[in-house]
């Protein structure tokens, strides 16, 4: 049973006698942990079910190198407690396949390993927004590996007081900005940009909500008592 120490002895007989025993050292069983990996806004996340009797976990990464098509060793990036079953990993490289492994400890005893499925692991672009004189400027951060960008909206209902579904409203970019001059005035927006490398995106990483407002005219004369500022 996994989280149990075991113990054995040998002794050897024939039909007349018997030898003491030998001990065996103390050894433990713990089951292999299973993981499963996403992408998330920042980073690589892991998890798996608890192994019992563990007392700790330790988190490796293998990054495959797609020049030389060959699987670096496993690095050490993370260890965890034995109440923690998940991880973000912060580390992991932008445009680079990767897959990870989890070992459980309790002591000198340790789990076996299983490798996860890879993922390809893009970085979720930070957004954002401002606004412009006829738009909602918006701006993002480079994602290493990225050969295009999708642009997402979401419109805050101030009668439902819910936002809408995420809706695309620019695809396939190759800059890092672009100026949304479909929106309305006094209306709550916020923006996701999805980065892409052939089929995979990223995750969403929401900018913060702004509300648009439009551009004002300011006129001004020269009065008796002073000066005039109308709008």
């Amino acid at each position: 049973d996994s989280g149990k120490i075991y113990k054995y002895a040998v002794r050897a007989t024939n039909s007349d006698a018997k030898s003491s025993y030998q001990n065996s050292s103390n050894i433990g069983v713990l089951e292999t942990p299973v993981s499963k990996i996403s992408s998330s806004a920042k980073g690589v996340k892991i998890t798996f079910e608890p192994v019992s009797g563990a007392e700790k976990y330790i988190i490796y990464r293998s990054d495959y190198d797609s020049s030389s098509k060959n699987w670096s060793g496993s690095k050490k990036i993370a260890t965890l407690k034995s109440t923690e079953n998940s991880y973000v990993d912060t580390s992991a490289i932008s445009g680079k396949k990767c897959r990870y492994k989890v070992k459980a400890y309790n002591g000198s005893c340790k789990s076996k390993t299983k490798v996860s499925n890879s993922i390809l692991y893009i970085a979720a672009p930070t957004v954002a927004i401002s606004n412009g004189n006829s738009a909602i400027d918006v701006k993002w951060t480079e994602s290493k590996g990225a050969k295009s960008y999708t642009v997402y909206r979401s419109e805050y209902d101030s009668k439902n007081k819910k936002w809408s579904k995420w809706a695309s409203v620019s695809s396939e970019l190759k800059t890092l900005k672009f100026s949304d001059k479909n929106v309305k005035h006094a209306k709550k927006y916020k923006y996701a940009v999805l980065a892409k490398i052939g089929d995979t995106t990223s995750s969403y990483n929401p900018s913060s909500s702004m509300y648009r407002l439009n551009k004002t005219s300011i006129s001004t004369a020269i009065a008796v008592s002073g000066v005039t500022i109308k709008w």
